[in-house]
């Protein structure tokens, strides 16, 4: 029998059926091949469904789910975070605090962890907090529900030990409770020694520690080097526009600025690599043209990047130090508003200028505002990534930066 029994679980799931199907049909075998009764299948399937402190697993379950698809989960994190939102790091306490009140509800910390994780991950991502501390915190929150009552652990337990379900959720709680304070009292004190590291180290050239340092950094330099007064986000001077982004927004955004008369200048990654094009050249032409904003752009479609990237191999370096140059001898030479499109691009235009500290004006476009170094108040500049930004963008952008409306 009991080979039977274990020949036919393995080969039911090497097959590819389902556990509970595996485990029902291998039994099932075993019994009829020992010549019981068939009556005995049917008994003890009801014999092992017949428990009513079973029955509370597939409620918890069907609690779990109403709460996910009627948004009580969206409810709960917000009351939690209504209750923690003063405290530093009051997302991490708005984790453990959810995980305390879910643990209370659904009973299960796989499901916990799972309405926490898809709602509080990508939030707390945004907010710059580490991935890897968030997701920990979060795994570990979800298992609070496996302590604090009703718990389907504790239920089964209960069950299979004979130990009475009640004084196992009495016991639960006071310790469920404990280990959502401690979580609550290091999620403080991580975000307490951001504050320190960066007190003590923020100085120094090179520093490292994930991205929770930021918002630290950032109130110790804005401290240190804002004015008191914003300044205005229109200046004087000409403006030269560098799209390195070959991304479809930009490819319409270049073209926008071609059919409204704007100048433009192409920078081919295969010409610059062999010198028939230099940078010298294309500022040459910048100034011959004498307008007040001209636009050199390596925008191209897919088919001719592919071309160039198999042509030159590191044209998107080449690109990126010819772009970081023009910007560079533009400020030199009075242009006070750079508009720059790429991320890659805009990455080696910001480190050839060389400014620290940036105050924010007005927004061309959602996530891209008009930036101004604190070192040169003059000089507005706007960094923009692949697909952000309207079609007239860069229109947008150049009468903005001249103090228009868009």
């Amino acid at each position: 029998m009991a080979a039977i029994l274990f020949i036919a679980f393995f080969v039911f799931l090497v097959l590819g059926i389902p556990v509970g199907f595996v485990l029902a049909l291998s039994s099932t075998a075993a019994i009829l091949q020992a010549d019981y009764p068939l009556t005995v299948i049917s008994q003890r399937f009801f014999a092992s469904l017949d428990s009513f402190p079973y029955m509370a697993i597939p409620l918890f379950m069907l609690a779990g789910s109403i709460m996910a698809h009627g948004g009580i989960t969206r409810r709960i994190i917000d009351f939690s975070l209504s209750l923690v939102g003063g405290i530093r790091g009051a997302l991490a306490h708005g984790v453990a605090t959810s995980g305390i009140m879910l643990g209370g509800i659904s009973g299960s910390g796989v499901a916990d962890a799972a309405a926490l994780g898809s709602i509080m991950v990508p939030e707390m991502k945004r907010r710059n907090y580490d991935l890897g501390f968030s997701a920990a915190l979060v795994a570990a929150s979800g298992s609070i529900g496996l302590i604090i009552p009703p718990s389907i652990a504790l239920i089964i337990y209960g069950v299979s030990t004979n130990t009475s379900i009640g004084d196992l959720f009495l016991a639960g709680i006071i310790p469920g409770v404990l280990i959502g304070l401690l979580f609550l009292i290091y999620s403080y004190f991580v975000a307490r020694h951001a504050k320190k590291i960066v007190d003590v180290f923020g100085d120094i050239p090179f520093l490292t520690g994930g991205s929770g340092l930021m918002t630290e950094l950032g109130r110790k330099y804005r401290a240190a080097s804002a004015p008191a007064n914003i300044v205005e986000s229109g200046t004087h001077g000409k403006a030269i526009v560098l799209a390195g982004s070959c991304s479809v927004a930009t490819l319409r955004q270049v073209e926008a600025f071609q059919a409204a008369g704007g100048v433009s200048i192409k920078a081919d990654p295969i010409r610059l690599a062999d010198g028939s094009q230099t940078k010298e050249q294309i500022w040459q032409q910048i100034e011959d043209s004498r307008e007040e904003a001209v636009l050199v752009y390596s925008s191209d479609r897919p088919e001719q990047v592919r071309k160039a990237q198999e042509t030159v191999g590191n044209a998107a370096h080449v690109l990126e130090r010819t772009m970081a140059w023009l910007a560079q001898n533009a400020e030199k030479n009075g242009f006070n508003r750079i508009i720059v499109a790429g991320g890659e691009t805009s990455g080696a235009v910001t480190q050839a200028l060389g400014y620290n500290a940036y105050l924010i004006g007005q927004s061309i476009a959602p996530g891209v505002p008009i930036m101004v170094p604190v070192e040169n108040q003059k000089l507005r500049l706007v960094l923009k990534s692949g697909n952000f930004g309207q079609d007239d963008f860069f229109l947008r952008a150049i009468a903005m930066t001249r103090g228009e409306p868009a």
